[in-house]
């Protein structure tokens, strides 16, 4: 069953969870209090038309003050600090990195995970254990909210620490809770991984770093944190050893186009599809490989449409990212969301690439984010002239390698980022400066919506997730669809796409 959502159903949604919050507050029913406050920031994560809400933040301070109790001697060691991770994953959320240079800079470091961790951040825990330095725990997940909540506070201020480090999701609403009354001797460091999107803990920072001009911007004008607490600090990316899976059989002697990230970059404006056809169309020996999951059907459709199955193949998740780098010709960006740390891994790898996005967006262009030690003009504001520059690439090699070892040569390294960490941190003070570039917040907004209406039914299908038969009457629309979905004998299929989420 086909439905539109608009601007105006979404924050009548949002503010019916934030009053389910507010209810739960007041019945002094704690956990409902911070579960519903997580439900309503990731809804304003998935939409992006507010970055910071004092309601939401309010309701965790309140639930704080109630659950926790305070020591108030606290004395802080010099030289400690605590790395508080919602998740550890490798090659991901610029967690490695900081990490890595807080293993050199901290005497004594402890690193706090919010949830167990497997496979995926194996070697993230190698590096860690072997460290002499650093104690890792593990946040038990079977308690109530009271004694977890405790339980947190306790690890934190029995080791002492002078510094904190927040490594949050967008919806961390239980560990903001906890960080909203740690003592004043604690510093608190946000490190800002979604720096385009809505996210809780405004309440409980005293700095943010930040990885790139754009997020000082949004944190500047719309989280109104001021200036002179935003470290700006640029990120490199993790060169992980992981052996190449390969390539399809296709691609043999062929020109590799790459792109890579989760599909939902890709969706909700048409240019990406009519930049990959035209490449495609002019140039008989390009394949592109996509790296990324999320919802198939919409780039299917396209491969379908255009009688691209021997040229356009879909490689899921891969975790040999950087292997595929070695082995690909030229990276595409996504778009209308940009892939910055895949664009990294490009530059790092030396590989070209190809990037487009609209003037107006000049706040996102990815070059600021690659080109820290040298600036290069990667993005183009015209399709066709995007379409020339890859012609460019394809049929002159010598050029490829140039634009290529030019990138590499002007990205951050390991040791630059270590050694600019220490420099910010000795006087909590940003190394860099960002020019004021303006943000058309209200189309942002309005591309999340119509990427919901066209290309996917995530956030729908995250509701019914979330409230399952509630939805009736908080969301009568989205149940609606549900309804509609049950009777066209589509259920299986939505219960198949959610076992995948």
């Amino acid at each position: 069953m086909e439905m539109m959502l608009v601007k105006k159903d979404i924050l009548s949604f949002y503010d019916s969870v934030k009053e389910l919050s507010i209810r739960s507050l007041k019945k002094e029913r704690y956990e409902d209090a911070v579960s519903y406050t997580n439900i309503a920031a990731e809804i304003a994560y998935r939409f992006n038309w507010i970055y910071r809400d004092d309601e939401l933040e309010d309701i965790l301070v309140k639930v704080s003050n109630q659950l926790i109790c305070r020591d108030d001697s606290y004395v802080a060691v010099g030289g400690r600090c605590v790395m508080y991770a919602a998740a550890l994953l490798d090659n991901r959320g610029i967690i490695q990195q900081y990490l890595r240079a807080l293993m050199t800079y901290a005497d004594k470091l402890l690193v706090i995970v919010e949830q167990s961790y497997g496979e995926e951040a194996r070697d993230t825990v190698c590096e860690l254990t072997a460290c002499a330095k650093v104690e890792l725990y593990i946040l038990p997940d079977k308690l109530p909210l009271k004694a977890r909540a405790q339980l947190l506070y306790d690890k934190i201020v029995s080791f002492q620490p002078e510094r904190l480090f927040m490594h949050l999701w967008p919806w961390s609403g239980f560990a903001v809770s906890v960080f909203n009354v740690l003592p004043p001797g604690i510093v608190r460091y946000q490190i800002n991984l979604t720096d385009h999107a809505f996210w809780l803990g405004c309440s409980c920072l005293d700095y943010v770093l930040e990885f790139r001009p754009y997020g000082c911007m949004v944190s500047e004008e719309r989280r109104g944190i001021a200036k002179d607490k935003l470290l700006l600090h640029p990120y490199y990316p993790i060169r992980e050893c992981r052996p190449f899976a390969g390539f399809p059989e296709d691609s043999v002697g062929k020109t590799i186009l790459f792109s890579g990230g989760g599909l939902y970059k890709i969706y909700g404006a048409g240019e990406y599809f009519e930049i990959v056809k035209d490449i495609l169309d002019s140039y008989p020996d390009v394949i592109l490989l996509y790296a990324g999951t999320g919802d198939v059907a919409p780039f299917e459709k396209f491969i379908e449409e255009n009688n691209f199955r021997d040229r356009i193949f879909l490689l899921g998740f891969r975790k040999d990212i950087m292997a595929i780098f070695e082995h690909c010709d030229i990276y595409l960006n996504t778009y209308p969301v940009s892939g910055g740390l895949m664009c990294q891994y490009a530059a790092m790898a030396a590989k070209p690439i190809l990037a487009y996005n609209r003037e107006e967006d000049r706040a996102r262009f990815i070059e600021k984010g690659i080109c820290v030690n040298r600036l290069y003009k990667i993005t183009y504001t015209d399709v066709d002239s995007l379409v020339e520059e890859a012609g460019r690439l394809i049929e002159d090699v010598s050029y490829r390698k140039r634009r290529g070892k030019e990138l590499r040569d002007a990205v951050v390294t390991p040791e630059q980022f270590e050694t600019e960490l220490k420099m910010i941190l000795t006087c909590n003070t940003s190394l860099r400066d960002y020019e004021k570039i303006d943000i058309d917040y209200d189309a942002f907004c309005e591309r999340y919506i119509d990427r919901e209406n066209h290309y996917t039914d995530t956030f729908k299908r995250f509701v019914i997730k979330k409230f399952k038969f509630r939805t009736a009457w908080l969301f009568p629309k989205v149940f609606l669809w549900f309804v509609g979905y049950v009777f066209s004998g589509s259920l299986l299929l939505y219960l198949v796409r959610r076992k995948k989420e």
